[in-house]
């Protein structure tokens, strides 16, 4: 260890490599604390940081093609409209970040879940990267199962497993080999269910938007007071957006283009 003190007795050692963030692209950017991804709300400078740990609640990336691809994509949106960067940093929705040097973290390194959540907000107020998006993550998972599916994934699963089971025999454990807990079947079944629950979702946000707009109606027969900054002064960029979004997929998911 660092003081000179020797352990003895030691079967397993676990080596844990902590991660300090480059503190030189906050002194770089000048930059006190991070609104979304721009130093101090300035939304000519785009600093955008791999999460040093996930977020296992869900899993969302197996590669790093899809995600590279739509934070260019964003990126390559809002440098070109200003516009959206202005009304993306009025919504009042994106993170604001600090530098916490006590934890070797910078104001452009946001934790796992807060970071995918300035990521969905950008995504989401532009209908023309919710397009790219939605194209991207269909070929995420395209590609997945015409790399590896369920009968190349499980097949590989247990060649693995059979591989540390004889592993474990030359450690002199002579058991018999447990089965492979996961065929094919059941990954494919593991599949359906996924789908399923893209279709669930896909519906409940579907009736939620019509629930907000019908909600929003009621409010404003009711002689509601709109003001800026309230949600109800959202309500009606919130029916463009589902209006443009609704003809982007009857389209077949080609975005409109904007000068």
């Amino acid at each position: 260890l660092m003081n000179g003190r020797v352990l003895k007795d030691i079967d397993h050692v676990i080596k844990v490599i902590g991660f300090a963030g480059d503190f030189g692209v906050d002194r770089l950017q000048r930059s006190k604390n991070h609104i979304g991804p721009w130093p101090d709300g300035d939304y000519r400078r785009f600093v955008i940081s791999d999460q040093s740990a996930i977020d296992a609640s869900r899993f969302g990336n197996i590669a790093l093609s899809p995600p590279n691809a739509m934070y260019a994509t964003m990126t390559l949106w809002y440098h070109q409209h200003p516009q959206d960067c202005i009304r993306a940093l009025e919504s009042g929705l994106l993170p604001t970040n600090k530098s916490e040097p006590e934890l070797g973290s910078p104001a452009y390194h946001y934790a796992p879940r807060v970071g995918t959540a300035w990521v969905m907000v950008l995504v989401g107020l532009s209908p023309e990267v919710t397009a790219f998006q939605m194209v991207n993550a269909q070929f995420k998972q395209d590609s997945m199962l015409h790399l590896a599916d369920a009968d190349r994934f499980a097949r590989a699963c247990e060649d693995d497993w059979l591989n540390y089971c004889s592993m474990f025999k030359a450690e002199g454990i002579d058991i018999p080999w447990p089965s492979y807990p996961m065929p094919a079947e059941a990954c494919r079944g593991l599949q359906q269910k996924l789908e399923e629950l893209a279709q669930q979702e896909a519906a409940a946000n579907e009736a939620k938007g019509g629930q907000q707009s019908g909600g929003a109606a009621q409010l404003l027969e009711a002689g509601e007071r709109v003001e800026p900054g309230l949600p109800l002064s959202l309500e009606p960029a919130k029916t463009v957006f589902r209006a443009r979004m609704q003809g982007v997929a009857g389209a077949g998911g080609d975005a409109p283009v904007q000068a």
